[in-house]
């Protein structure tokens, strides 16, 4: 992607036996990629777009059927880091909206975690039972009244939930 967040010269790209191949380009800011758990789900996010894209993964690794799984509100903050639970919905990080979002596997949200700082990036699973969310922020967006309004800007918080995680060991669907 553009360091700058101008140009959309940023791509996903899958690693497999042919090597790196160049799936679906056209992204300023790309975030992801995320997959449900039976591994035939690809979520992709184009977080300056506002759009959490879906994908129809096949059992090879090819990818189909591109189409809008969440198109976030103009004003609602952006789409940033997801990750996805033991249910196959989808949490995502809000930067500029103030939280954590978890979305069903069909688009609907669901829960909502406020944080307090504006600038939300990512979810991980951790803990034993994979039911522990940390939760990364950034502050590398906001000036030095919004950095001091906000102290905690950039920190890791934690939450227990009540889904657990997916383990993350290395993918190997279609390789």
């Amino acid at each position: 992607m553009d360091d700058n967040e101008e140009e959309p010269s940023g791509a996903l790209y899958q690693l497999g036996a042919a090597g790196c191949i160049r799936r679906d380009p056209g992204y300023v800011v790309t975030n992801g990629p995320a997959e449900s758990p039976d591994g035939r789900v690809l979520y992709h996010t184009d977080t300056l777009a506002g759009i959490i894209y879906a994908f129809d993964r096949a059992r090879t690794g090819s990818l189909s059927n591109k189409r809008v799984f969440v198109r976030f509100e103009p004003g609602a903050g952006y789409p940033d880091g997801p990750v996805i639970d033991a249910e196959g919905c989808v949490w995502t990080g809000v930067f500029g909206g103030w939280g954590l979002q978890r979305y069903s596997p069909e688009g609907k949200l669901l829960e909502q975690i406020r944080l307090p700082c504006s600038a939300v990036t990512k979810a991980a699973f951790g803990g034993a039972d994979l039911k522990t969310l940390y939760i990364t922020t950034a502050h590398v967006a906001l000036d030095a009244e919004e950095r001091k309004a906000q102290p905690l800007a950039g920190g890791l918080f934690r939450t227990r939930i009540d889904v657990p995680g997916l383990s993350q060991g290395i993918v190997t669907h279609g390789l």
